[in-house]
């Protein structure tokens, strides 16, 4: 059954929520300025004790499934430019095989083939 949480951002914000015991992923569908379509996941969560154990790998691996099933052909994550650990979420989305893409207002976007 999905959370409060998960059905607001999907009847609100037309975004989807993926979320299991240790984490979530926020994620949403778009096009590109040529209409390429894309998947963008907006928040990675999981808890403290669960960081390092691939957690947030395996909810993006299940993000890019769907998304791949939405016809989409690329993924692409961000971090905030000033924000507090960006330099351990940029090796997270280096890990994951995202390259950077662009910078935007204060944050850094990342992208990866599907």
């Amino acid at each position: 059954m999905k959370s409060m949480y998960a059905r607001y951002c999907e009847e609100r914000e037309n975004k989807f929520v993926l979320e299991n015991d240790l984490g979530f992923v926020k994620y949403s569908f778009g096009y590109n300025e040529i209409e390429v379509k894309h998947c963008y996941i907006e928040i990675v969560f999981t808890l403290k004790e669960s960081r390092e154990k691939h957690v947030a790998a395996e909810l993006a691996d299940q993000v890019a499934e769907i998304a791949r099933k939405e016809d989409c052909l690329f993924l692409y994550g961000s971090v905030e430019a000033t924000g507090n650990d960006r330099d351990r979420s940029i090796k997270v989305l280096h890990a994951y095989g995202m390259e950077f893409s662009h910078l935007g207002d204060n944050i850094m976007f990342f992208k990866k083939g599907l």
